[in-house]
């Protein structure tokens, strides 16, 4: 089962590390190529009719890929957290594009905001986004 994060724990919940996926690059690189996350994911069905926005510095790659790989494995890629989003995404914060005083981005305040109007939005670390799509 994966962890939701409430705002206060992200910071020490998505410090930078090595994914903990079997995700591996060609020649030991950290990024991934559209190609494999399709060769790796591309059956995966247990995102099928998510809607999964992703907000912050992805370490592995690209978001275009990301979003290609959702449409794939039949989930909808968002730009924004709606009350559609199902799961919201999170690499790693950076404070630098926050509005000034926020404690996170404007879309996991967004995300949390709604949880607490009862919607079921998972607030995942992409490592953890990575260990869903392996189940």
């Amino acid at each position: 089962m994966q962890e939701s994060f409430l705002i206060e724990e992200l910071e020490s919940a998505l410090l930078p590390s090595k994914p903990k996926s079997r995700l591996s690059s060609p020649k030991g690189a950290d990024t991934f190529t559209v190609e494999k996350l399709l060769q790796q994911f591309g059956t995966s069905t247990v995102l099928q009719g998510e809607f999964v926005c992703f907000t912050g510095t992805l370490e592995s790659g690209r978001r275009a890929d990301l979003e290609e790989l959702l449409a794939v494995v039949e989930a909808s890629p968002s730009r924004g957290v709606t009350a559609k989003t199902s799961i919201l995404v999170v690499g790693v914060p950076n404070p630098a594009a926050w509005k000034e005083g926020a404690a996170a981005s404007k879309k996991l305040e967004k995300a949390t905001a709604l949880r607490e109007k009862g919607k079921p939005i998972r607030v995942l670390s992409e490592e953890d986004f990575f260990a869903l799509l392996e189940e």
